[in-house]
Parts: structure tokens; sequence; C-alpha cells
């Protein structure tokens, strides 16, 4: 009976899977709860199951998941990782960064450092966000985007790289992100920035105005335009978190990855602008 239990959550869990694939959260997650009533501990359907919340923004179904999947497995790099993501769509900076640490134990060459970086940003440890961001730049082209954001971590320290910037921009060749590095040196502006976000592909397109919104939204605020800068955040914030669009991976080469950067950013401009 128990392994015929077992193998039934297996089966249940293979088909969320199929699901989740086809990003169709809904189904995976009615597939990841049948499992779950069969194996209530099954640690990987945990995590899967809180995906699925996360991807509609049901922060508070996903933690529980994800702290019921820490409490069978401590250890477990993937609970802490999706955890802690989570985390920092919620502004829990500091629990972010105590279970990033169990994630770096076991990946120490992730790519995940933006994570820490972006976490680091918003807490004010401008130094700590510059060192990870380029952890992340120097692993991989599709990363360049960060550029800006260490940038700004330059900036809010009190210093700021252009030259960096600049050269950053000119090995672009054009290509995106180089808009946002433009703009972040002064030499385009916001319009021209949204203008340049165009793309056939929806998903891609999407990504980028995230971006650009968000991007220019913290350079308003750095600047002291706090108005100007909210709408930009709400435009940012309302595209949500994309992330594995085939599309956008088509173009790894220079196209950001996914949105988590900016949502995160936005998230929290926004609590600290208020209603």
């Amino acid at each position: 009976m128990i392994a015929q239990r077992g193998a039934d959550a297996d089966l249940l869990a293979k088909l969320g899977r199929t699901y989740s694939d086809r990003n169709d959260d809904a189904e995976a997650e009615a597939a990841y709860t049948k499992a779950l009533a069969l194996q209530p501990d099954k640690v990987d359907v945990l995590v899967w199951r809180s995906i699925t919340y996360s991807h509609r923004q049901q922060y508070d179904a996903a933690m529980a998941d994800l702290n019921h999947a820490v409490e069978v497995s401590p250890k477990d790099d993937e609970a802490h990782m999706w955890r802690a993501e989570n985390e920092l769509y919620l502004g829990a900076f500091d629990r972010a960064m105590d279970d990033m640490k169990v994630v770096f134990v076991d990946r120490p060459d992730n790519i995940f450092y933006r994570f820490r970086g972006v976490a680091s940003y918003l807490r004010g440890d401008f130094g700590q966000a510059e060192s990870d961001f380029l952890r992340d730049i120097r692993h991989d082209r599709g990363f360049a985007y960060l550029t800006v954001w260490r940038f700004f971590a330059e900036q809010r320290a009190g210093g700021g790289d252009s030259a960096a910037l600049a050269s950053a921009a000119d090995g672009l060749h054009g290509l995106w992100p180089a808009p946002l590095l433009k703009f972040a040196l002064g030499q385009a502006t916001a319009d021209e920035v949204l203008a340049a976000t165009a793309s056939p592909h929806p998903k891609l397109q999407r990504v980028r105005e995230s971006q650009a919104h968000c991007i220019i939204g913290e350079a308003l605020m750095i600047n002291g335009d706090r108005d100007a800068a909210k709408a930009h955040f709400l435009a940012s914030a309302a595209i949500g978190s994309i992330a594995d669009a085939e599309e956008v991976y088509a173009h790894r080469a220079t196209a950001t990855p996914d949105t988590i950067v900016e949502f995160i950013v936005a998230r929290q401009r926004l609590r600290e602008l208020g209603p």
C-alpha cells in the first residue's frame, strides 16, 4: 500500500512537471497537490508547487511549501534557493541572505549571485552588491544589464566608474542592453530607451520594458525625482517576474534571462514610496 502510494505520487509529480514545462501553472499545481496528498513530505514536489504559486504572485502559499520543504530537508539547496527568491519578492532581505548562504555552500560557482547582490543593494550594502553583480557579469554575457546595477551601487556609495560602463556599452555594439547603459551614462533619454525595447518577440519585449522602466525609475530615485520614479516602478512591477521564456533564451547572448532583479527592486521601491 505504501509502495503504491509512492508510485502514484511519482506519476502525479511527473504529470505536474509536464504541465510546468507547458507553463500551465494551474494544472501543474493541481497535479502536485494530488501528489502531496499521498506523500506530504516530498520535498521536490513541494518546491515545484511553490514555483507555480510564485509565478502567480501567491507568495504566502509558496512560502508555506518552501518552509515545509526546509523543515523536512534542512540542507536542500533547491528549497533554500527558491525560498530566497520569494523572500526577495516579499522584501525579507535578511532572511533571503540566510537562505542564500546555504545555496552558496553547495553551489559556489552558480549564477545566482545577483540575488544576493540585489538584496545587498536594497539593504544599503553597496560594496557587496557591486561585487556580486560583477561576479555574474563575468560569468555570462547575458548578464550585461547588471553593469547598470553595478554602476548604481557605485553611485550610491559615492563613486561611479563611468569609463567601465562606457566600455561595456561599446562592447555590445548597439545590441540590447546597450541603450540602458547609454541612459545611465546620460547619452540616451528615457523615451529613446523605451523605444529601443521594441521586439517582434512579445516576452522579450516585456522583459526589456520591465528592465527599462525599473532602471529609469532607479536613476530618477538617485536624482531625487521620486514622483517620476514611481510611475516607472509601477510599470515595471506590473509586468511581473518573467523567467524561462523561450524567445528570451533564443537571444541569450545579449538578452536578459529574466526580470527577477527588476521586479524585486520595483516592488521594494514602491513599498518605500508608499501609496
